[in-house]
C-alpha cells in the first residue's frame, strides 16, 4: 500500500453525485457540528482536534460542510497550506486535504466526492496548484485521480 499522494488540478474530476446535499463554507456556528461529524466518522478525537487546531492557527484554505436536505450536517472537509521543501528547487506551496469525514449513515453515497470536488475548486480559486493527501492508492480511482509518478513539481501531477 502506497501513501502520500500529490494531486494536481489537471486530474479528472469526481463522478457526478446523486444526493441532494448542499456543500457550503463553514461558519463559526458550525464548529460544534463539525466536531461531532468528525467524532462520528472517525470514532476518535484526533481528527476533530486537528480541525480545531488548524482553525485556531489560521491555517485553513477551505473548510466545507455537507448539509442534507433536512438541514443536518453529514460531512466535512478541510484543506490547509503545506510547504514542500526541496533540495534542488524552490519550495512549493500546496494544499493539504485532511481530514475529510462523512457520518457513518451517509458514507458511500458520493458525499466525500462532492466535498473533494468543491474543495478542489476552492483551492484552485485560492491559487493552489496541487493538493497532497495520504490515502491508500486504491482509493485514488474512487475520486478519479490518476496515479502517475512524477519527480518534478512544476509539471502537472497526479499521485
Amino acid at each position: 500500500m502506497r501513501w502520500g499522494f500529490l494531486v494536481s488540478f489537471g486530474c479528472p474530476t469526481a463522478p457526478r453525485y446523486q444526493l441532494d446535499v448542499l456543500i457550503r463554507p463553514e461558519t463559526p456556528d458550525d464548529y460544534p457540528v463539525i466536531r461531532n461529524v468528525n467524532l462520528a466518522a472517525f470514532g476518535s478525537r484526533v481528527e476533530a482536534t486537528l480541525v480545531e487546531r488548524l482553525r485556531d492557527d489560521k491555517l485553513v484554505i477551505a473548510s466545507l460542510l455537507a448539509v442534507d436536505d433536512a438541514g443536518h450536517a453529514v460531512g466535512h472537509i478541510l484543506f490547509s497550506p503545506v510547504t514542500i521543501m526541496t533540495s534542488t528547487t524552490d519550495d512549493v506551496e500546496v494544499a493539504s486535504l485532511a481530514p475529510m469525514s462523512v457520518v457513518p449513515l451517509h458514507q458511500r453515497k458520493e458525499i466525500g466526492s462532492m466535498l473533494i470536488k468543491h474543495g478542489v475548486e476552492a483551492c484552485r480559486g485560492a491559487h493552489y496548484r496541487a493538493i497532497v493527501f495520504g490515502w491508500p492508492s486504491e482509493l485514488l480511482s474512487t475520486f478519479r485521480f490518476l496515479a502517475r509518478p512524477r519527480r518534478r513539481t512544476e509539471e502537472p501531477i497526479c499521485y
